[in-house]
């Protein structure tokens, strides 16, 4: 989305613990020329730790390896231990401004270590982005009246909506900006969806006809988009917000952080905290120690049967993410939402357990989850653990369906 600059890193994010992503990203690097960041805020992270120990074992320098963490963790003792090249430790305290950073999620640290870095590395100029990220923040300032704050606003909009049933975020993007949909749908799905309340980000689904949607969409349009006004003359509200350049995405990651804290707070929950996330992730841990889960599953035809208006159908898809398997489920949400009238959702597992999944289990009632899964994957062995990176897929999409 910012662009290959020369003479800078080709950036490769791998976020996945899918062995057949693993094994074709790995046999298509270079590893003696490879620089491996690792990042982890709570530097216990199970795909994070499992895939440096897999890169480990084939490049055991640690002038190939970086850390990004918070201060006191695993991760930092490690990267120390092995001679990293360089350990950032995100900051706690900045300016005096700051305290606690180090209990704020993943989601709200694009502007600190854990999006910087890579950043730099991949040659995005810092200073520009950095500029955007000032001027947004002078216009939301606390003496800017809410009506005037751009962030404010958003987020008053994005709650009341939400409190009137319009809980179904659903971001319009022109091409250039759709790598920042999966963003503001983690950071928006995880901060809200708790306590039986939150907003479902949709991202990637089509724009269709106005009679396609019930209302309980609040649509978002960046920049100009053919077919908005036909949304506004049959109802449904459009918020609309200036196009932006690559270059000035600082101001948006802002903006949507910002936004994101006060529609948590119009909501009353806690938009900082992410405990459903925990708790999955205390699940797999147990799966993998042997505890045999409870499950609860119904036959496609039967699931789909159930979906009642309001509701939404989430495709969980783990297996690589490849361009003919996206537009794949892209024609299937088209279908699903034509047939029954629901926001559709894709989330790449075990990626979206740390994104929508603190939503599907801690927010509104009446998601539809289907798991895609192979019936079988080659073998891909994690260094020093007694189960292999398809027994660590398995336990996370196992956590879904209990």
């Amino acid at each position: 989305m910012l662009g290959q600059h020369e003479r800078a890193l080709r950036l490769e994010v791998l976020s996945t613990t899918d062995p057949d992503a693993i094994r074709m990203l790995a046999d298509r690097l270079d590893l003696d020329r490879t620089l491996f960041i690792v990042a982890s805020k709570s530097g216990t992270t199970a795909e994070t730790l499992a895939l440096f120990d897999f890169f480990w074992e084939r490049v055991p320098s640690g002038r190939h390896f970086v850390a990004i963490t918070d201060a006191g963790t695993g991760l930092q003792g490690t990267a120390h231990t092995r001679s990293f090249r360089r350990v950032f430790v995100n900051p706690t305290n900045i300016r005096g401004r700051c305290e606690g950073t180090e209990n704020i999620g993943g989601r709200y640290s694009a502007l600190c270590y854990f999006g910087l870095v890579p950043a730099v590395l991949a040659g995005v100029p810092l200073r520009p982005l950095l500029a955007c990220v000032h001027e947004m923040g002078e216009a939301c300032h606390p003496c800017v009246a809410v009506g005037e704050n751009p962030a404010a606003w958003l987020g008053a909009v994005m709650g009341e909506a939400a409190q009137a049933g319009r809980d179904k975020l659903t971001l319009l993007l022109p091409e250039a900006l759709a790598a920042l949909g999966p963003w503001v749908e983690q950071l928006v799905a995880e901060s809200t969806g708790k306590r039986g309340r939150g907003i479902l980000p949709v991202v990637g689904e089509p724009l269709g006809r106005p009679e396609v949607y019930r209302d309980d969409r609040l649509f978002v349009a960046v920049g100009a988009r053919d077919g908005v006004e036909a949304l506004e003359a049959a109802g449904h509200p459009v918020v609309r917000l200036p196009a932006r350049a690559p270059k000035q995405l600082g101001g948006e990651f802002l903006r949507w952080e910002f936004a994101t804290a006060v529609a948590g707070h119009v909501l009353r929950i806690n938009p900082f905290d992410q405990p459903n996330v925990q708790e999955a992730k205390d699940a797999t841990a147990r799966i993998l120690a042997g505890e045999r889960p409870e499950t609860s599953t119904l036959p496609l035809d039967e699931l789909l049967a159930g979906v009642k208006p309001g509701g939404y159908i989430a495709l969980l898809v783990y297996q690589p993410r490849k361009p003919d398997l996206d537009g794949t489920l892209k024609a299937v949400r088209l279908r699903l939402r034509e047939r029954y009238r629901v926001a559709t959702t894709v989330g790449y597992g075990p990626s979206y357990l740390h994104s929508t999944g603190q939503l599907h289990k801690g927010g509104p009632q009446g998601g539809a989850f289907v798991i895609v899964m192979p019936q079988e994957v080659a073998p891909l062995s994690i260094p020093e653990r007694p189960y292999d990176f398809g027994g660590l897929e398995r336990a996370q999409a196992v956590t879904c369906s209990r």
